[in-house]
């Protein structure tokens, strides 16, 4: 690897680590293969973001199957909609739900995508739940009436692709822009105290971004299926000597090296080799097939590397393309969640092998959620969705926050005729639940996620929404 390939994936945040180097350059692997497996008293947590990029149609992921819930499902969705759970002894059905065992929700029942069976299966066994109706919120915003009434603060440009994902990233959903993200702001927090002496940062991205690692002393690593990425960039040499990194690609790195002294270059060339050489040295005894699996496999291998670099918490975002269903939205979505099923699949029974399931949590979000109402194919941009939650340690089999319980065209949450649902759980509150599990303390949370005191008392003993044990 040529330095300036790896200048293009590094992040300032190792300028606080640089002295490990030497110490890293020195390591064996010999001395950390056993350590690559998870002990019951280790004290390591990684967050996995999978952002399902476009406006993923979460309510055909989740749908409701009590009679008279799934009787306006199915008049609204109409031709988008799914059918119920075959009934036992029926041939298999390919739009048919599949049943889950919700513990949670008495006198009402649910089903999750044909896609999904594995995410199902770990649903059924109480390693995964979802959170109901959640969207970018600035505050609590308690009816349609009251958001019709103007009173209330809502998110910049709500609809619009590329604010409500810098939303999702930055936590700041009142502004069209932010120069930090919730992973690079945790990354402030936990790095020194967490992983002191680490050369690695904290937060990695397996793909574009809208800033979500950037944090005001860290940044992200880029990595990909095989490893440190090369992408080459002509204008590198100059733009490297300018006050400010201008990246001309769409990763949004603009900021990582702004305060990185050009004599330490050779150093983050030695970390990228090293980095490198471990990688290609650890396999996975799980085998994955797919692109989006090979992604969660590049994850799977660089946790087996933290015992190499002295890491006990690590982040990783990844932006699966393809979830904007305004045409073919039940074959392309379709699609879509049988790549996320056998990535999760693979990626669980690797974490397995591992003994690592219980210190690994998995969590989708995704741009916005989309109208309950057809357009003729397809569906259109909206605002509240459904998100799922997989771990060891997740508080499983459970549906969080509040699902609809009338999914009515111009009734109930909907804010237009066209089943454009209110959000009745905050983004907020969905991270601050991962966030307390990952070790940021109460206090620290309003730095991670400066509105979360709209949403929840951080000085509360109960968590914001109960997504653990």
């Amino acid at each position: 690897m040529n330095r300036r390939s790896f200048l293009k994936n590094g992040t300032c945040g190792m300028m606080s680590s640089l002295p490990a180097i030497n110490t890293i350059m020195n390591l064996t692997l010999a001395n950390n293969l056993a350590q690559a497996q998870g002990t019951p008293g280790e004290d390591y947590k990684a967050l996995i973001c999978l952002f399902l990029n476009g406006g993923n149609d979460s309510f055909n992921m989740l749908i409701p199957t009590t009679p008279d819930e799934f009787a306006w499902y199915a008049q609204t969705r109409s031709n988008v909609g799914l059918q119920l759970p075959s009934a036992a002894g029926e041939p298999f059905n390919p739009s048919a739900a599949l049943p889950l065992n919700v513990t949670n929700t008495p006198g009402r029942t649910f089903a999750i995508h044909p896609s999904l069976p594995d995410l199902a299966a770990l649903f059924n066994q109480g390693d995964a739940s979802f959170v109901a109706n959640i969207g970018t919120l600035v505050e609590p915003i308690p009816s349609v009436a009251a958001f019709k009434s103007g009173s209330y603060r809502i998110p910049v440009a709500l609809g619009a692709h590329n604010t409500q994902q810098i939303a999702w990233q930055t936590g700041m959903p009142q502004k069209a822009s932010h120069n930090t993200g919730w992973f690079g702001r945790t990354a402030d927090i936990l790095s020194s105290r967490v992983n002191p002496g680490s050369a690695l940062p904290m937060s990695f991205a397996l793909s574009s971004t809208k800033g979500i690692n950037q944090g005001v002393n860290n940044g992200g690593l880029a990595i990909g299926a095989t490893g440190i990425e090369l992408l080459d960039n002509v204008n590198f040499k100059d733009q490297w000597f300018k006050t400010e990194f201008e990246a001309q690609q769409s990763r949004l790195y603009q900021n990582i090296f702004q305060r990185v002294h050009r004599d330490k270059i050779d150093e983050y060339s030695d970390l990228a080799n090293t980095f490198q050489t471990e990688y290609n040295k650890t396999a996975t005894t799980t085998t994955f097939s797919g692109n989006l699996s090979a992604t969660f496999r590049s994850i799977a291998r660089t946790i087996a590397m933290r015992n190499v670099f002295n890491v006990k918490r690590q982040t990783f975002f990844i932006n699966f393309e393809g979830f904007d269903g305004h045409a073919n939205l039940l074959a392309n979505q379709a699609n879509l969640l049988t790549q996320v099923n056998l990535a999760l699949k693979q990626f669980w029974a690797e974490m397995g092998a591992r003994g690592l399931q219980d210190k690994v949590t998995v969590f989708t979000g995704s741009d916005f959620g989309r109208t309950l109402r057809s357009n003729g194919s397809g569906t259109d941009h909206a605002w509240g969705g459904n998100a799922f939650v997989i771990g060891g340690a997740v508080n499983g089999g459970k549906i969080l926050g509040n699902y609809p319980t009338l999914l009515k065209l111009g009734d109930g949450l909907d804010l237009s005729t066209n089943g454009n649902l209110l959000p009745t759980t905050s983004v907020d509150s969905y991270y601050a639940d991962l966030l307390l599990w990952f070790g940021v303390p109460r206090s620290d949370l309003p730095h991670v996620l400066p509105n979360i005191g709209n949403f929840y008392d951080v000085n509360s003993t109960s968590p914001p929404l109960g997504i653990f044990t």
